[in-house]
C-alpha cells in the first residue's frame, strides 16, 4: 500500500512538472480564458505543497481536477462530470468551451406538473421533496417516518433520476397520496419548489417544509451536511416544534441549527441576478437558510410566488457551486422572510418555545 501511494505521488509529481499535450493545451487554454481563480484555489487548499502554490492552474489540470478541487467557486468539476464526458481532459475546459449541455444531453424540458395541479390539503402541513438521488429515497424516508407529523408529500424527479430502480413505485407504496411531478435537470431543488408555489399548491398548509436529497459533491462531507439539515428540520419532536412555529407570528422560515447564514459576504456570486429577479432594493448583509432546507409559512410562499419565475428563468444545470438562479433564490428566500419583521428562526429556538409554552400555560390557567 506504501509503495502504491508512493508511486503515485511520484506520477502526479512528474505530470505536474512535465504535462503531457493534453494537459499543456488545456493549461493554456484555461489561462488564456482568465477564468481559473487562482487566489481562491490557494484558498481552498491550504495543504498544498509549495511548489504546486507557485503554478496553481498547472496543478488543477494535471492533478487537481482529478481530485475533485474547484477552479472557482462557481464551479464543480465532479458535479459538472455527472452529465458530461469530458473529451479535452478537462471539465472545466469543456464547460468554458461549449457552456451548458447540448440539448441532445437534457432530459425532456417540459415539466411534467400533472400530480401537482389541482392537489387538495388534505394534512396540515406540506414535504416537497426534490429527489434528483434515487438512492436516497430510503434514508429520507425514514427521516419522514420519524418526524411523527400528518402531512401531505409532494415530489419532484428530473427526467433522469425518475427511472432508475423504480424510485416512484417505492415512493407511492410508502405514501399512496403523494403527488409527484417530473421536471427537467434546470435549478436543481429550486426550480420544483417555484413551480409549486406558482400554482398555488402550497397556499393552504399552515407550513411549508422544503427538503432535497443534497449530495454536494463538490464537498469532503456533503452527506453529512445534509443529515445535519434534514435531521434539524424533521426531528422526532416535530410535531412540537412546528406547533411552536405556527405559533410565532413573526417566524417565517424554521432552519436547522447552525444553517443561519448572517453576514455581508453572503451574496457570493448571486448579487446582480438577484438585482434582476428582485424589483426592490437589496441589503448589503444577509440572513438566509443555507443548503436550501427549511419550513416555511404561506406568506413567504405567495411572496415567492409573486416573482413570477418559471422555467426558462432556470438555467440547465452544469454543476456551478454558485452564481445560479437556484443559489440566488435560496438567498432571496431569507430576504423574502424577513419582509414586514418577520424574522428566521432555528430549531434550538422553537425547543425553547416549546418548553415555554408547557411551562407557561398551566400556568396561565390558575
Amino acid at each position: 500500500m506504501m509503495l502504491a501511494s508512493v508511486r503515485r505521488r511520484l506520477a502526479g509529481l512528474l505530470g505536474f512538472l512535465w504535462p503531457n499535450p493534453v494537459a499543456s493545451r488545456a493549461i493554456r487554454a484555461i489561462h488564456k480564458s482568465g477564468q481559473f481563480d487562482r487566489a481562491f484555489y490557494r484558498a481552498s487548499n491550504p495543504r498544498l505543497r509549495w511548489i504546486f502554490r507557485l503554478a496553481p492552474l498547472r496543478h488543477y489540470v494535471t492533478i487537481g481536477e482529478g481530485r475533485g478541487l474547484c477552479p472557482a467557486p462557481w464551479f464543480s468539476p465532479v458535479a459538472f462530470r455527472r452529465g458530461h464526458v469530458a473529451d479535452s481532459g478537462s471539465a472545466f475546459l469543456d464547460y468554458l468551451r461549449y457552456g451548458n449541455p447540448p440539448p441532445a444531453t437534457q432530459a425532456d424540458e417540459t415539466p411534467d406538473l400533472s400530480g401537482w395541479i389541482n392537489a387538495r390539503a388534505r394534512a396540515p402541513y406540506a414535504v416537497v421533496l426534490h429527489l434528483f438521488y434515487p438512492e436516497l429515497w430510503s434514508e429520507i424516508r425514514r427521516d419522514l417516518e420519524a418526524a411523527g407529523i400528518d402531512f401531505d408529500l409532494y415530489v419532484s424527479l428530473s427526467g433522469a433520476a425518475a427511472a432508475p430502480m423504480g424510485v416512484s413505485e417505492d415512493i407511492m407504496t410508502a405514501y399512496p397520496d403523494v403527488r409527484i411531478a417530473i421536471v427537467p435537470n434546470r435549478g436543481r431543488d429550486m426550480l420544483p419548489f417555484v413551480l409549486a408555489a406558482g400554482l398555488g399548491a402550497l397556499a393552504p398548509y399552515r407550513a411549508i417544509a422544503k427538503i432535497h436529497g443534497k449530495i454536494s459533491p463538490h464537498l469532503r462531507d456533503g452527506g453529512r451536511w445534509r443529515r445535519r439539515l434534514i435531521s434539524g428540520l424533521l426531528p422526532p419532536d416535530c410535531a412540537e416544534r412546528l406547533e411552536a412555529f405556527v405559533a410565532l407570528p413573526q417566524a417565517q422560515i424554521w432552519t436547522a441549527d447552525g444553517a443561519l447564514l448572517r453576514g455581508g459576504n453572503g451574496w457570493g456570486a448571486n448579487r446582480a441576478r438577484a438585482s434582476e429577479i428582485y424589483d426592490r432594493a437589496l441589503p448589503e448583509t444577509l440572513a438566509f437558510p443555507a443548503g436550501g432546507m427549511f419550513w416555511a409559512k404561506p406568506a413567504v410562499i405567495s411572496r415567492l410566488a409573486s416573482l413570477g419565475l418559471g422555467l426558462s428563468d432556470f438555467e440547465t444545470e452544469a454543476g456551478f457551486v454558485d452564481g445560479t438562479t437556484a443559489h440566488t433564490i435560496e438567498r432571496l428566500v431569507g430576504i423574502l422572510a424577513l419582509e414586514g419583521g418577520g424574522r428566521i428562526v432555528e430549531t434550538g429556538d422553537l425547543k425553547v418555545r416549546a418548553l415555554e409554552a408547557q411551562v407557561l400555560m398551566p400556568l396561565a390557567s390558575r
